[in-house]
């Protein structure tokens, strides 16, 4: 049997003259809180076509309507031989989008009818999912935190509860205990828990779109007992430590499940989790210089101070540098000697005054002068020291190396020096000579870092 009707008849309600007629309806899923928004989908269903004769359903999908006209536009999502298949789910769309569809019934010959054409705009995008965390479990409260949202549709948070797992997939079996709609007051403490019990948390981010994003979902046990274990104990840096990979060793702490690693990249801000490991070793690698701290845990239980403090920061030296360059009175200095606390300045064309680097008039025409590695010529009795230009990243080197180079206001500079260590150089000035124009120098201070191997330093750009 071949269908009968207009196969080129599209978005019309009236059926008459076929009964292979099939009609298309779709719908956005994930609308309501207890869905995670991770993605978009977007469910297409229809009629079941009753035809002997039927071969196959073809979905059509297309961001621009007319999709029976001109069906090589369109995409063709799926091809579906089971006659009693009626939905089709589509999760390869995008937030915030219109999309079309329609259907093409086809029968043993190859005839086709199409459906009705449906569309449908999505919705916007999910807010920025939060990181829920839990710091302090005693046995009549649990105080939770979590990372801020960054949205400028920012609505809400609500904080969920519950005994059993999986908060975001049924939160009927979950409690809301708060509900905040300050986008920055990023914390809150349980107070109503019962010790010897575990619990839940998961954190709603709501817009003013009505989209939800789910955070991370915690567990926590409430130990009656008070949640403390022994404070860890000779946490220091290993010598193993080199590049950006920041090799942490402490004592143990026996009968604990492991270990958390704290960073913070200044002494007065907050502590950031970066490592959950059960040996007593952790590499951290860093973006930064910074201080380290350990506790352990058992449980929900951890220690209850945080373990002595190991810092990565450099030496900041306060003095400022002058050198200049081949151009200037030959009693000049003109070279550079990057010592640990207090760097020190001479004449580079001398061979007692073993430089780093020293200051030269490279034909540059981007700069009057640079800076030369210590062992390159002219000057070439100094140390070798590759040097690289740091661009948005100032906690570490990130571009190629080189041993001469061309130097303007405001450079920051790294250098790796003979001995093992690295200096982090900013560049003041590059003034004139007073007396000689044809001559320049170059004004510096620089931060020294006193882990060999190391090249982490602060962000600060001066």
């Amino acid at each position: 049997m071949e269908f009968t009707g207009d196969s080129s008849k599209v978005g019309e309600d009236d059926t008459s003259g076929t009964s292979s007629y099939t009609a298309l309806s779709i719908t956005a899923s994930g609308e309501n809180e207890s869905d995670s928004k991770g993605s978009c989908e977007v469910t297409v269903s229809w009629t079941i076509c009753g035809e002997a004769a039927f071969k196959s359903y073809i979905l059509y999908r297309s961001e621009s309507p007319g999709i029976s006209s001109d069906p090589f536009s369109a995409t063709i999502l799926r091809v579906i031989s089971d006659v009693n298949e009626s939905e089709y789910v589509d999760s390869d769309v995008n937030w915030t989008a219109k999309y079309y569809y329609a259907l093409q019934t086809t029968d043993a010959n190859d005839n086709g009818v199409w459906s009705n054409e449906d569309s449908i705009s999505t919705p916007g995008t999910a807010p920025t999912a939060s990181v829920l965390s839990a710091d302090s479990v005693v046995s009549d409260f649990v105080d939770l935190y979590w990372s801020q949202c960054p949205d400028d549709d920012f609505e809400s948070y609500r904080l969920y509860r519950s005994q059993t797992p999986n908060i975001q997939n049924d939160t009927s079996y979950a409690e809301r205990i708060c509900t905040i709609s300050e986008v920055w007051d990023t914390t809150f403490t349980d107070n109503d828990v019962t010790p010897d019990f575990t619990y839940y948390y998961a954190l709603m981010t709501k817009n003013n779109k009505d989209l939800f994003g789910w955070s991370n979902e915690i567990t926590v046990y409430i130990d009656s007992a008070g949640g403390t274990l022994p404070d860890v104990t000779g946490l220091q840096i290993d010598q193993a430590s080199i590049g950006r990979d920041v090799v942490l060793t402490w004592i143990a702490v026996s009968d604990v499940d492991g270990y958390y690693v704290y960073f913070r990249e200044t002494a007065s801000t907050n502590w950031t989790q970066v490592g959950d490991v059960m040996e007593t070793t952790f590499t951290h690698t860093a973006t930064s210089s910074g201080y380290y701290s350990v506790k352990a845990y058992k449980g929900t239980s951890t220690s209850t101070n945080y373990s002595n403090i190991v810092d990565t920061m450099p030496n900041q030296i306060q003095a400022t540098y002058t050198i200049w360059d081949n151009h200037a009175p030959a009693d000049e200095h003109s070279g550079v000697i990057f010592g640990a606390t207090v760097g020190q300045t001479g004449l580079a064309p001398s061979i007692s005054f073993i430089q780093d680097i020293y200051c030269y008039d490279g034909g540059w025409t981007q700069s009057p002068c640079g800076f030369y590695s210590g062992d390159v010529a002219p000057f070439g009795n100094g140390n070798h020291t590759d040097m690289s230009a740091a661009s948005s990243v100032f906690g570490y080197p990130t571009e190629f190396w080189w041993v001469t180079g061309y130097i303007v206001p405001g450079d920051v500079i790294f250098c790796e020096l003979s001995e093992g260590h690295y200096v982090k150089v900013y560049i003041n000035s590059v003034p004139q000579y007073p007396t000689q124009p044809a001559a320049y120098g170059i004004v510096f201070h620089y931060d020294y870092q006193p882990i060999e191997g190391l090249y982490l330093f602060t962000t600060e750009s001066s």
